[in-house]
């Protein structure tokens, strides 16, 4: 058996093997800005509404009431250019020109036509935004993505963006076994923009889109509606990043603990 002297050496390398590893630290970082993030839901009205916050076909139906240029909002295009305005201050790999509010001044939105979340089309320039909502989660459905520039391009409209909308972390689209490599593959990331409704580095719908519509309303119960539902996007989005960010700290100290072991067994008696 080790003996005591030994037993609390291995200790103490164990807890420095821990703190010297990098990506803990990083994880340990971020999680502190959590903690130090003071925002917090308050009296809410859409928490409020039980349940039907984490159901996909909700927030798909307030974004599409906000970007509607007809909507009861009274912003007309104001807050679909702005929303225009946050896609294109997001990275991406790829160089969307037909982007631009200008060629989106006479137009309507759709839900749920084709199976398309919500649509904005222009009647003018034959531009069309294609939004794919995934902020509760939903998982890709066969060849989704294509089908959706199928469709819209079946009616006529240049697709000029595919707005990919997850709660908090960017991601991918999942390329199952029926998409037709490489054509489906380049037609859709050549428009792609992985969007996120909450993030702390980069441009989000609650961190950019949301404030910008708060600047350009002066209508007291779409500020209040504003308000509430960026107060939610918050909410939901820190306390999924939380439980993402203890899982990988966890599975960080684990492989650093299996590591550990693997260069002390040969050492043990």
């Amino acid at each position: 058996m080790l003996s005591d002297q030994r037993l609390v050496s291995n200790h103490l390398e164990d807890v420095n093997a821990l703190l010297l590893n990098l990506q803990i630290h990083a994880l340990c970082v971020q999680k502190r800005r959590q903690e130090l993030d003071p925002a917090r839901l308050c009296f809410n009205l859409f928490h409020l509404i039980s349940d039907k916050y984490l159901k996909e076909t909700f927030h798909s139906d307030i974004l599409a009431a906000l970007l509607d240029p007809h909507g009861a909002h009274g912003a007309g295009h104001a807050f679909l250019h702005a929303f225009i305005a946050w896609l294109r201050a997001i990275p991406k790999g790829c160089d969307l020109n037909g982007l631009d509010p200008q060629n989106f001044t006479n137009s309507k939105i759709e839900r749920e036509i084709g199976w398309v979340d919500i649509s904005v089309l222009d009647r003018d320039s034959k531009k069309a935004i294609i939004i794919e909502n995934k902020i509760t989660g939903a998982r890709d459905q066969p060849r989704q993505l294509p089908r959706y520039l199928d469709h819209v391009e079946g009616r006529n409209y240049e697709p000029v963006a595919i707005v990919y909308l997850t709660l908090n972390e960017p991601k991918l689209p999942v390329e199952d076994e029926e998409w037709k490599q490489p054509e489906d593959h380049e037609r859709v990331h050549k428009i792609f923009i992985s969007a996120t409704a909450f993030n702390y580095d980069l441009p989000c719908l609650n961190g950019n889109f949301i404030p910008t519509c708060e600047q350009r309303t002066t209508n007291l119960d779409v500020l209040f509606v504003l308000r509430q539902y960026g107060e939610l996007i918050h909410d939901l989005g820190k306390n999924c990043m939380n439980e993402t960010l203890m899982s990988k700290l966890c599975e960080e100290m684990t492989r650093t603990m299996v590591r550990r072991s693997q260069t002390l067994s040969p050492l043990l008696p």
